[in-house]
């Protein structure tokens, strides 16, 4: 006779955490459930699903919402538990939308007060 291992829950408050991020990330951007599922390639019940923390979203997953938004990584971890944002990620995302400026005194601008912030 097999003995009936016991489940482990797969979700956790954490993953309720993502999934309110997840959320205001869709609505910041103006997409619904069914487009940002067509991204994913999956169901947008499944999306639902994520959002309500009921499923954890994986990191193949993760990294193709991170594409779609243009955010760095930390943007789906706020409000996490002793969350340490990667600094490394952060200053890549503000040199990529520092070179996209069109206004080249502005951008210079900001570069210095950037320089001036962070010594």
């Amino acid at each position: 006779m097999s003995q009936k291992l016991p489940t482990r829950k797969r979700t956790t408050s954490q993953t309720t955490i993502i999934g309110r991020n997840l959320v205001r990330l869709r609505k910041r951007y103006g997409f619904s459930q069914r487009e940002v599922a067509s991204e994913l390639g999956t169901s947008f019940q499944q999306v639902q699903k994520y959002e309500k923390g009921q499923n954890r979203i994986s990191a193949e997953k993760l990294h193709l919402l991170k594409q779609f938004y243009d955010v760095p990584y930390a943007l789906f971890f706020e409000g996490l538990p002793d969350q340490k944002t990667s600094k490394l990620d952060d200053t890549a995302y503000i040199c990529k939308r520092l070179k996209e400026m069109k206004n080249e005194m502005l951008r210079q601008k900001l570069t210095k007060i950037i320089l001036l912030l962070s010594a």
